[in-house]
């Protein structure tokens, strides 16, 4: 396992501050919510993602079922940051993907 700082350090190479403000700033009056464009980092996770699934395609050729669970748990916070979500309080509401054979 990586340690906290290592960690810390690979994730927040797919922050990009001055993406979200754009998109804040370019978002509707009337909207809670919006999504930035993803910076280079983020870009490159996406092409890794990509090889991956298309490596494992590849490999496992006669496998033609997944089971994909999707999970959106709100996650409760007070940040100033933090937007609100459908139940009234304020957060984060991260998708999580798992898949099983």
């Amino acid at each position: 396992m990586p340690s906290a700082e290592a960690a810390r350090k690979f994730l927040y190479q797919f922050h990009d501050g001055e993406k979200i403000e754009q998109s804040a700033a370019g978002a509707a009056a009337d909207r809670v919510s919006y999504i930035p464009e993803e910076n280079p980092a983020l870009q490159g996770l996406g092409q890794v993602n990509q090889d991956v699934v298309r490596e494992l395609g590849r490999r496992c050729a006669e496998q033609k079922i997944a089971t994909l669970d999707v999970d959106a748990t709100i996650i409760e916070s007070l940040e100033t940051r933090s937007q609100a979500t459908y139940e009234g309080s304020t957060g984060y509401q991260p998708v999580l993907l798992y898949g099983r054979r």
